[in-house]
C-alpha cells in the first residue's frame, strides 16, 4: 500500500501528538470509571477515603482468607469500591519530568478518587522501609500529577496469620515534603467488630 505524503504527514504529526502530550494527558484529574455510568456526588476526604479502603481491606481478607496474591486482594478491593461509585483505577503508571523529560516513576496498585495511592503486600512479615519508600516515591509523582489536591499514599500488608497492617503518608499542596504526616498504624486483627456485612 502506497501512502501518500499528505498522509505520511499526518501520521507523523499524530506521532509527534503522542509523544509530546502523553504526559498531559495523563495528568488530568479522573472524573469517573469506565466501569460505573455516574460516580458518586458525595466529596470524600482522603482521610475518609482510607478508612473506606481499610475497612474494605479487613473485610477482603476475613472473606478470601490468608495466603493469597496481592492480585487477589485487589480484585475484591476495587469491587467494593465500585459498588460505592467511588472512582478507581488499578496498575496506575507514574511519572516525573526530569529536565523537560517524562520519565516514568513506577505503577501503583490503585488509585481512588485522584487522592488516594495505595500499594498492596501480602504474605511478608511486616511493612519495611523499602515499601515505604515505594510508596512515597509514588507520592512525589502524583503531587507533579495532581499539584492541588490534598493526597495520601499507604501501604496494606495482608500478612499470613490474617492479619492487616497499614502505612500511610499525606502530601499537601502547600509543601513540597510528602512525609508530612506519617503514621505507623498497628496492625488490625480481623474480628467481627471491624468486618463489613457480608453480602446477601
Amino acid at each position: 500500500m502506497i501512502l501518500s505524503s499528505l498522509a505520511i504527514h499526518r501520521e507523523k504529526q499524530n506521532i509527534q501528538y503522542t509523544c509530546e502530550h502523553a504526559w498531559l494527558l495523563s495528568t488530568w484529574p479522573m472524573l469517573r470509571s469506565r466501569f460505573f455510568p455516574t460516580t458518586c456526588s458525595c466529596l470524600k476526604t482522603v482521610d475518609e477515603l482510607f478508612d473506606i479502603t481499610r475497612d474494605i481491606c479487613v473485610y477482603a481478607s476475613q472473606r478470601l482468607g490468608t495466603g493469597h496474591s496481592e492480585k487477589t486482594y485487589e480484585s475484591v478491593i476495587i469491587n467494593e469500591l465500585y459498588k460505592r461509585r467511588i472512582p478507581t483505577l488499578r496498575q496506575v503508571k507514574y511519572y516525573s519530568i526530569v529536565d523537560g523529560n517524562v520519565v516514568e516513576t513506577g505503577i501503583c496498585d490503585i488509585e481512588i478518587s485522584g487522592q488516594l495511592i495505595v500499594e498492596l503486600k501480602s504474605n511478608l512479615p511486616s511493612i519495611t522501609r523499602d515499601h515505604m519508600t515505594q510508596a512515597k516515591r509514588y507520592l512525589r509523582s502524583a503531587r507533579e500529577k495532581y499539584p492541588d489536591t490534598v493526597l495520601m499514599c499507604c501501604v496494606i500488608l495482608f500478612q499470613k496469620n490474617g492479619d492487616v497492617a497499614f502505612w500511610k503518608a499525606k502530601s499537601t499542596p502547600s509543601t513540597s515534603r510528602v512525609d508530612v504526616s506519617v503514621e505507623h498504624s498497628d496492625i488490625m486483627a480481623v474480628d467481627e467488630d471491624h468486618l463489613l456485612p457480608s453480602p446477601d
